[in-house]
């Protein structure tokens, strides 16, 4: 298990105060507190852990897909809050006007921690969880496309209409084929594939669009529109059409 710096949500609790030192001056009603003291600081670590889940596994037999269940694990993660104690010093000066004058410096800090950016998620019929986004962070192989292929069929959908750009797909989770293969082609790219959104005709469109994804040194079709339950829930490298036209390359 590892754990992981987190810098949001800091807080401070449970002010302590230790070996104050006290001087009066006999002469005037100025007296100086010079307090040497610690102080509870909470902070977010990232905790990453293994969990067994059961997933559709994609073979052919005799020229169609078909899929079995199979198990796997899947690495999640979760937030958990820790205590650390840092050191302060204060100074304060009090006089017959009651006049009061407090400084604080931390001698320690906590460094931000920096993520794989990707875009954010939008939702349809279901959110997703913070522990199925975590997981379109982490994308590789093929394993990774059957993962966002999962993720858009129970988060996303083709419809009439809907954005076609990778924003509103984000604000509303659904979208047009263009819109689908443009939210698609950014996660993938934020994860490190090598991507080209592609066009070509059908029988409902002269400008269909999908993605053509490298994995392992060869090209395979990435179909974001077919994978939805609109469409039946196929493979993802079930095409509807011939590429005549790549619209946009990522990584390349």
């Amino acid at each position: 298990m590892c754990l992981l710096p987190f810098s949001q949500g800091l807080i401070a609790d449970n002010l302590q105060y230790q070996n104050a030192k006290v001087s009066v001056n006999a002469n005037s009603d100025v007296s100086e507190v010079n307090a040497a003291n610690t102080t509870k600081v909470a902070y977010k670590v990232k905790v990453a852990y293994k969990v067994k889940v059961k997933v559709k596994s994609w073979y052919k037999s005799n020229g169609k897909w078909k899929y079995k269940y199979v198990y796997k694990y899947l690495t999640k993660y979760k937030y958990v809050t820790k205590y650390k104690t840092v050191s302060t010093s204060s100074t304060t000066n009090n006089s017959s006007s009651s006049k009061t004058t407090t400084s604080t410096k931390s001698s320690s800090s906590i460094s931000p921690l920096t993520y794989k950016s990707t875009p954010s998620v939008g939702t349809s019929s279901k959110s997703a969880t913070m522990d199925e986004k975590e997981e379109l962070m982490d994308l590789s192989g093929t394993e990774g496309l059957q993962t966002l292929a999962t993720y858009l069929n129970k988060h996303m959908n083709h419809k009439d209409g809907a954005s076609h750009t990778a924003a509103g797909v984000e604000a509303t989770g659904y979208g047009s084929c263009w819109g689908l293969s443009d939210w698609s082609a950014k996660v993938l790219a934020a994860n490190g594939y090598k991507v080209k959104v592609v066009q070509g005709p059908t029988s409902a469109s002269s400008r269909h669009r999908w993605l053509q994804v490298q994995v392992n040194g060869k090209w395979v079709s990435f179909e974001p529109s077919l994978v939805t339950k609109r469409y039946g829930s196929k493979h993802y490298s079930k095409t509807c059409s011939t590429p005549k036209l790549v619209v946009a390359t990522y990584n390349l």
